[in-house]
């Protein structure tokens, strides 16, 4: 309902990717953000504020996963708020203490079979464990979305803090997989270890290697 009741500015991948697929492009949206389509310290924790909020109601009222967030999965209003939408591949969790779900996702059916499956690039290493059909049970839980959602905190934060405008411009994500290929997905996390986290805020650093 929100894309009807409510202006939508952009999605979060539009931002980070420069409104390439966006009418006008970035010149008919740079105007919305604070200088060259960045956002200041103080809009990113109010954005990631109310989006950390979203994901508790999803998890504690709702009782579902929504394991796919990513940018496209962000959209930004006209009055400044964040809101979660993209809700395609969420998940009803068990009920009581254990609080998870067996996947459906990321399991080979023949060859010719395509699938569409949750967005690696920001999906937590369990998401995969075991490449294409593992022996076992791959079992969800909402540490996949906090997962998901640190790494948003780490990408924005990196675009507006670390990046140039020039580098803003060919934004990277620090994720890089291929064809959303489950068989590179754990190897392609492992570039988390070695990123910089110097420029976080104090305190997000934690919770983004957490």
């Amino acid at each position: 309902m929100v894309f009807t009741t409510e202006r939508i500015v952009c999605s979060l991948a539009d931002l980070l990717y420069n409104f390439d697929q966006i009418p006008g492009g970035v010149a008919h949206h740079v105007d919305f953000f604070e200088t060259n389509g960045a956002l200041s310290e103080i809009e990113i924790s109010r954005a990631f504020l109310l989006l950390a909020q979203g994901v508790q109601y999803l998890h504690n009222v709702q009782r579902r996963l929504h394991l796919n967030l990513c940018p496209e999965s962000v959209v930004i209003t006209s009055s400044g708020l964040w809101k979660i939408c993209g809700f395609g591949f969420s998940l009803d969790f068990a009920q009581g203490d254990l609080q998870r779900i067996a996947s459906p996702y990321f399991l080979k059916q023949g060859n010719r079979e395509v699938r569409l499956e949750p967005d690696l690039m920001y999906a937590a290493p369990e998401c995969t464990d075991g490449g294409y059909n593992p022996p076992g049970t791959r079992f969800l839980s909402p540490a996949c979305d906090a997962f998901s959602l640190s790494l948003l905190f780490y990408e924005v934060y990196r675009f507006n803090l670390r990046m140039s405008s020039r580098d803003r411009a060919h934004f990277t994500p620090t994720v890089n997989i291929t064809y959303n290929d489950a068989s590179q997905h754990i190897l392609a996390l492992d570039v988390l270890r070695h990123a910089d986290y110097s420029f976080l805020p104090s305190g997000i650093d934690r919770l983004v290697t957490n």
